[in-house]
């Protein structure tokens, strides 16, 4: 996650007259190691929760990815992206919205993406100070054994 954040950010940057390669290889780095997550946090979350409380766990999981994400996400990058359309139109002195202008908000709004990818990391690495102890308790693994999480 932190380090897809900042290869979707300058992927962003590279769309202003570069190379369209130049953007494919940082923007699509940057989505492969954001989706390389899922194979950390979807075990994770089975590591520390009871084996009963498993499928609630994971639906609970699913419900807030996709509410706050797909709802939350969406809705803001279009607020963002129309705000951002007006900015271009008036900073232009234009009177009428055309695609330009909505192009230039889309990309603009477009760098939350980065900016979430970043928190999200943020809060994950936070996280993971208590995942070994997290495992632990659910395990009812004694605090001086050591686990092997290689």
């Amino acid at each position: 996650m932190l380090a897809a954040a900042p290869l979707v950010a300058l992927g962003l940057c590279e769309t202003r007259g570069s190379d369209l390669r130049v953007f494919m290889l940082l923007y699509g780095s940057g989505w492969v190691l954001f989706f390389m997550y899922y194979v950390s946090v979807y075990t994770a979350v089975q590591d520390v929760v009871e084996p009963r409380l498993r499928a609630t766990a994971m639906s609970v999981y699913f419900a807030a990815q996709y509410l706050i994400g797909s709802t939350l996400g969406t809705t803001l990058v279009g607020v963002l992206s129309d705000y951002f359309a007006k900015q271009e139109m008036a900073a232009a002195g234009a009177v009428a919205m055309t695609d330009t202008f909505k192009g230039l908000g889309l990309h603009f709004a477009m760098f939350m993406v980065p900016i979430m990818l970043l928190v999200t990391g943020l809060v994950l690495l936070m996280a993971s100070r208590s995942f070994a102890a997290d495992v632990r308790h659910v395990s009812h693994v004694p605090a001086d054994a050591s686990l092997n999480f290689t």
